[in-house]
């Protein structure tokens, strides 16, 4: 036999399986990842998978991530529920662990999710959002045993008096409810939220006073709480009563709420961060900065209307952030406020001018 035809033959022996073996790769790459008629694609972040199911029967989710998708892990799960679509069963997505969880436009359905629903993920969930949903049906069960979760996110839910159900959750650092329904008969689930560090409730037309005053009560064990934000509740009038009981709180948010006068802000922490911003303020009693360091505090007081800038409220914090010496100095922003520079204004300019440069404006 010739050379040439034997070298043609042998190269023929290793192309010819190279090719098959590359093209049934392919296949199986293209078969490697199933996601029925939810879509899937790639969270550039994470590497994991993210998956859309939108208007899919919760029955056919749970058929299709019941066997093996070739999915090992999940970034995010985010379903639409089906019209009259109202339970989600046990193991919807079968052994498939997620990290995010995302229930939204649930429409007229007034959800609920069994208990076991998500059981695969008790390790590996670390955020939980709902938004747009009845969640009055919801027995929390569905989150009991998960160790991971860290952040709960409602968003325009109505009848969350549910919640009163939620399981103790030792790892849930964020618990935020933004434009929702239900504070007027919710009892607050403040003992299952003793690791929490961030308290978020804003745009809640439901929420006043006396409603932030009780969720506040039931805390007793969330001695980590650093941040409180209710900012654009138009029924929030004051500053809450027990501020001081929160010993590691430092920012407090109450922006865009209807506050007229403030009698005492209280800090236990050193203070990070106070946003008064547009709140109709237009007195602020003396001493009212006493109880609290806000050396390297930034303290927001634009848009409002005080007209007095006195040494009796401003002179203590002033010195503070002047004479901060770790960290970034704190500031104080007094924007857009009718405040009057006359003779009442004399022992900042005249005797304490150091300290102007503290004060970002003096419109």
């Amino acid at each position: 036999m010739k050379p040439g035809l034997l070298l043609h033959r042998f190269l023929s022996s290793i192309v010819v399986p190279f090719i098959l073996l590359l093209l049934f790769d392919g296949i199986d790459q293209a078969k490697a990842i199933d996601c029925g008629r939810c879509s899937c694609s790639k969270d550039p972040a994470t590497g994991f998978q993210n998956i859309d199911c939108n208007g899919i029967p919760f029955a056919e989710i749970k058929l299709t991530f019941g066997v093996n998708t070739g999915i090992e892990n999940v970034n995010r799960f985010r379903v639409i529920p089906l019209n009259g679509d109202l339970q989600i069963p046990a193991d919807l997505l079968g052994t498939n662990q997620v990290r995010v969880f995302n229930l939204t436009n649930c429409g007229s359905n007034i959800m609920k999710i069994d208990p076991n629903a998500f059981k695969a993920s008790t390790t590996t969930t670390l955020e939980f959002f709902i938004n747009d949903c009845n969640v009055g049906n919801l027995t929390w069960l569905f989150l009991k045993g998960f160790t991971k979760v860290s952040r709960l996110q409602l968003v325009k839910a109505t009848n969350i008096q549910s919640l009163r159900t939620l399981p103790s959750l030792p790892s849930l650092t964020q618990l935020s409810i933004t434009s929702s329904k239900g504070f007027d008969s919710l009892n607050f689930p403040g003992s299952s939220l003793g690791g929490l560090k961030n308290l978020i409730m804003t745009e809640n037309v439901e929420l006043n006073d006396t409603k932030v005053e009780s969720i506040l009560a039931t805390l007793t064990t969330a001695n980590g709480l650093e941040m409180l934000s209710l900012k654009s509740n138009t029924f929030v009038r004051r500053v809450p009563d027990t501020l001081a009981n929160f010993s590691a709180l430092n920012s407090l948010d109450l922006s865009l709420c209807n506050i007229d006068f403030i009698d005492s802000l209280s800090f236990s922490a050193p203070v990070v961060k106070v946003d008064l911003t547009r709140i109709y303020l237009s007195d602020i009693s003396d001493n009212s900065f006493e109880n609290g360091y806000y050396g390297n505090a930034k303290v927001s007081l634009d848009g409002n209307q005080l007209t007095e800038f006195s040494s009796t409220v401003y002179k203590k914090i002033l010195i503070e952030m002047e004479t901060s010496q770790t960290g970034i100095p704190g500031s104080l922003s007094i924007r857009n406020n009718p405040i009057t520079c006359d003779c009442q204004m004399a022992w900042l300019i005249r005797s304490q001018s150091q300290l102007v440069r503290t004060v970002c404006r003096l419109d």
